[in-house]
């Protein structure tokens, strides 16, 4: 956060003190440069952490739900959908319902995966680690096995 308020301010003190030679219009940049800085590292570290709240939600919701049909491994969580108990539907249009909940399932994942590894990338880049909040150690990258 300090550099990019300092970049910014750097920028708005020489934009500012080429045009007008008055103190008063550097000390106001530097002010205003200041809370435009906040707001958008408070909006952004906001943002990044409602994005680890879904993770967090979709990784705790998949493995409860299907919770017979998944197997944890150290670095990856495996789910057997032929286990994941998906006979709730009744006997018309069965296949065509299970292959739905299968697509809708599989679906939910790769987003859940995409974000879960954006995420351990960024925590990783020294640039953007302070800006990131990470996902927790136990929520693992989730393979469908079929």
């Amino acid at each position: 956060m300090i550099i990019i308020f300092l970049l910014i301010a750097i920028c708005a003190i020489i934009v500012f003190s080429t045009y007008v030679n008055d103190p008063k219009n550097t000390v106001g940049s530097i002010t205003v440069t200041s809370v435009i800085s906040c707001v958008i590292t408070a909006i952004i570290i906001t943002s990044s952490y409602i994005s680890y709240l879904d993770t967090r939600a979709q990784y705790d919701a998949t493995i409860r739900q299907y919770k017979g049909a998944v197997t944890m491994y150290t670095d990856y969580a495996s789910l057997d959908v032929e286990k994941a108990a998906l006979t709730d539907f009744k006997h018309q249009g069965y296949q065509e319902n299970v292959a739905k909940v299968i697509i809708d399932l599989r679906k939910e994942i790769v987003e859940y995966n995409e974000v879960l590894i954006k995420k351990r990338i960024l925590k990783k880049n020294i640039f953007f680690n302070w800006l990131i909040i990470a996902p927790d150690a136990d929520m693992k990258v989730i393979n469908i096995v079929e």
